[in-house]
C-alpha cells in the first residue's frame, strides 16, 4: 500500500470530522472577509484611507488563509491522480503567490500608513520579525 493510499484511507475514515471542521473554518473566514471588506469601505467613506490600508492588508490575508486552506482541502479530498496533482500545482501556486504578497505589502504598503497614525516605531521590530522567513524564502 502507498502512503497516498493509507492517507486516503485514514482521510475516509475522518472525512465526516474534517467536513464539519471545513464547514466551520469556511464560515469563519468568509465571515471575517466580510467584517474585513465592510470596515474597509467605512473607513474610506469617512476618509480614513490610511486606516483602510492597514486593514486592506488584513483583509489580504484572511483572503490568501482562505484560498490555501480550500485548496488543502481540496487536495486533502481529491483521490484521482491527475486532479490530486492539479489541486497540489494550485496549492503550491497559491503559497509561492502569497508569500511574494505578503512580502509586498508587508513592506511599504503597511509601513507608512503605520507611521501616519504614529504606530511604525512600535512595530516596527514586529515586522521586521514577520517579514525574516518571508525574506529568506
Amino acid at each position: 500500500m502507498s502512503i497516498l493510499d493509507e492517507f486516503d484511507t485514514l482521510f475516509e475514515k475522518e472525512r465526516d470530522k474534517f467536513d464539519e471542521l471545513f464547514g466551520k473554518k469556511h464560515k469563519t473566514m468568509s465571515d471575517t472577509s466580510r467584517v474585513f471588506y465592510d470596515s474597509i469601505s467605512g473607513f474610506r467613506r469617512r476618509g480614513w484611507d490610511t486606516h483602510a490600508e492597514v486593514w486592506n492588508v488584513a483583509f489580504f490575508l484572511n483572503m490568501a488563509a482562505h484560498d490555501v486552506w480550500v485548496l488543502v482541502a481540496q487536495l486533502a479530498s481529491e483521490h484521482e491522480p491527475w486532479t490530486r496533482k492539479l489541486a497540489a500545482r494550485h496549492l503550491a501556486l497559491a503559497a509561492l503567490e502569497t508569500v511574494e504578497d505578503m512580502t509586498h505589502l508587508l513592506g511599504k504598503p503597511i509601513r507608512d500608513p503605520l507611521e501616519k497614525l504614529g504606530l511604525l516605531n512600535i512595530l516596527d521590530q514586529q515586522l521586521r520579525q514577520a517579514r525574516q522567513p518571508l525574506d529568506s524564502y
